[in-house]
């Protein structure tokens, strides 16, 4: 991808409140929008309840993922709304049941955490969905960015 940073347009799902959303376009001048099953309170202009056949160069997805009741459902969903080329960057915590047992803080229903990931999950996730490049931060799978040709 070789867009400048303000031709690019991203997508933040599962947007939330919309703090990423309002300071990206206010602060940044970046042109964003966000989705999520509510509306956010902020950054509210820049909302899209409906993605309709809208594509974007990149989708965000910051502690999101693991509130899925159907993961593969979305990240299909996420890969239709991506140009080509585009990225899917997301963030969640990485299940390693090596080191991790059920006590784990971040498992649960209680906290909406319904859906985990090992390093080995998304790795075939990403190669099913057809990824040509994926980049990890600080080699920790719970922090990815996916390129799709």
């Amino acid at each position: 991808m070789h867009k400048r940073l303000d031709e690019i347009e991203i997508l933040d799902f599962g947007c939330g409140i919309g703090g990423f959303l309002d300071m990206s376009h206010r602060s940044l001048g970046l042109k964003t929008w966000g989705t999520d099953i509510i509306p956010p309170k902020v950054g509210k202009e820049w909302f899209l309840p409906d993605l309709g056949d809208k594509k974007f160069d990149v989708i965000t997805a910051c502690e999101v993922v693991e509130h899925l009741p159907d993961p593969r459902k979305i990240f299909d969903f996420i890969r239709a709304h991506l140009k080509s080329p585009g990225v899917f960057a997301f963030q969640t915590a990485q299940w390693d049941p090596a080191s991790l047992d059920r006590d784990w803080w971040y498992l649960g229903p209680h906290n909406g955490h319904i859906s985990l990931y090992s390093r080995e999950g998304l790795t075939h996730v990403f190669n099913d969905m057809g990824g040509v490049d994926r980049r990890l931060w600080n080699n920790y799978a719970g922090l990815q960015a996916w390129l799709f040709k």
